[in-house]
């Protein structure tokens, strides 16, 4: 019975506007192309401003100074992902650039290691062993490869965190924390004597994490990726 009353009513409407005049049917014709054509041009708009953003960003990213392998590694990421978001593709020189990070241990390349594998695993299925990878490696200064003779490094966790992240490896007391975002400005600053924050009030992202002694003494300087 539903299907019979929809097809009277369409039945109503096709001889309703055939009993209307010529000039208001071209009134109706007129409007739906304007509002087509209206609707074409904002979305244009939107692209637009979109594809300038990241233009921007990339611009800043490619005039970023970069020091130890972290670091570039971190700027290489930064310009392959942008430019995905720009032209919705990857180059096959951007595939070739994050297996090359992908395959580093991610106690001397830092984060982006990981950024990388999700992306090259999401396409390739790769799978890498970190025990093969990294061996007798520990993380020190500015990503450089030290031995396991020094002290033990501190841990932060979980990396990717919906909230709060929690630390090892720092003796009991007052630290001082910062939170910087990916412009290097500061989000978050506190002392806390806890062995851990949360960062739940900040925007999903990924974040650059500092651990400071009282005496302002880096414990810990590393990225944490931030998913609500």
């Amino acid at each position: 019975m539903q299907i019979l009353f929809m097809l009277a009513q369409n039945a109503a409407l096709k001889a309703a506007q055939t009993n209307l005049p010529l000039g208001m049917l071209v009134t109706i014709l007129q409007q739906r192309i304007t509002s087509g054509t209206q609707y074409q041009t904002y979305q244009q708009g939107l692209t637009t401003a979109r594809q300038q953003k990241i233009q921007t960003l990339l611009t800043f990213n490619a005039g970023t100074s970069t020091g130890p392998i972290i670091e570039a590694n971190h700027k290489t990421i930064n310009q392959i992902v942008l430019q995905m978001l720009l032209v919705d593709s990857l180059a096959s020189s951007d595939l070739t650039a994050l297996n090359a990070i992908a395959a580093q241990c991610p106690l001397s390349g830092g984060d982006a290691v990981y950024e990388a594998r999700s992306i090259v695993s999401r396409l390739t299925g790769q799978e890498y062993d970190d025990v093969a990878l990294c061996g007798s490696q520990r993380p020190g200064a500015g990503g450089r490869e030290e031995t396991s003779e020094l002290p033990t490094e501190v841990i932060v966790f979980p990396n990717p965190t919906t909230g709060y992240v929690s630390w090892l490896g720092i003796p009991d007391g007052k630290v001082i924390l910062r939170v910087f975002n990916a412009l290097g400005q500061l989000q978050l600053e506190r002392v806390s004597e806890d062995n851990g924050v949360d960062l739940s009030a900040l925007n999903q992202g990924v974040y650059r994490l500092q651990i400071l002694s009282v005496d302002e003494k880096i414990l810990f300087n590393g990225s944490i990726s931030l998913l609500k």
